[in-house]
């Protein structure tokens, strides 16, 4: 019942950040791809792209705090994943990839979610500890996200915002945007869906379903994210 609470809360908020990143993680990462050998023009991609990226962050971030408000079925929960729904101010995780620093990103994300789960099973003893469950998890993301903005400053130099230019990366960002609301459905709006007809347990049983059938989908992923940046580069 309680992983079916988290799930349901989680694809809420996941909404807004989907939202507030638009296309960016394909989008991103292949421009940077494109232009990392030459610091200027990777300074100007990054910062020209990022930029649409932070602004719509903020906006989300304060319409998801709004909504929680107005529909509080689960608000302490909800109120730890706007964590989770802020964080994605500092998802640059498309930066990374179009440098081809997966090294650096997978000794990252083994070392947490490692540092992840030992914290589940120290202080998540029971029912009531689904706050702590979901702090675990949203402050694991958020601590993922903030290794990799040294790479930033370490590759570009800072641009301020010149929104002509920043507005060409716009209808890009939002094309690739538009089969990421298609995916959505089976990922997201489904167990919003289910918890709306539902139970919550039921939801959880969902959840813990796809999370075992979905597992081999990784393998493509992991192709995906290699070859995107390669073969943009080349």
């Amino acid at each position: 019942e309680k992983l079916g609470i988290y799930a349901t809360a989680n694809a809420f908020a996941t909404y807004f950040v989907l939202v507030s990143l638009l296309g960016v993680n394909d989008y991103g990462n292949r421009s940077i791809a494109q232009v990392r050998e030459d610091r200027s023009k990777l300074s100007d991609s990054f910062w020209q792209i990022y930029y649409i990226q932070f602004f719509l962050a903020i906006i989300l971030s304060c319409v998801y705090l709004l909504s929680i408000q107005i529909y509080p079925k689960y608000f302490r929960i909800q109120l730890i994943l706007g964590i989770y729904v802020l964080s994605s101010l500092f998802e640059i995780n498309w930066f990374a990839y179009g440098l081809e620093q997966f090294k650096l990103t997978s000794i990252r994300s083994v070392v947490i979610r490692i540092l992840m789960v030992v914290s589940i099973f120290l202080f998540v003893k029971g029912e009531d500890d689904l706050w702590k469950y979901t702090l675990i998890i949203t402050v694991g993301n958020v601590v993922s996200l903030l290794v990799i903005v040294p790479l930033v400053f370490q590759y570009t130099d800072f641009r301020k915002p010149d929104f002509p230019l920043i507005r060409q990366h716009l209808m890009p960002n939002i094309l690739l945007f538009l089969p990421i609301v298609a995916t959505s459905v089976y990922q997201y709006l489904n167990k919003l869906m289910l918890s709306h007809w539902a139970e919550s347990a039921e939801v959880g049983f969902y959840q813990n379903a796809e999370n075992i059938i979905t597992l081999p989908s990784f393998l493509t992923t992991a192709i995906v994210t290699v070859m995107l940046p390669y073969s943009s580069n080349l």
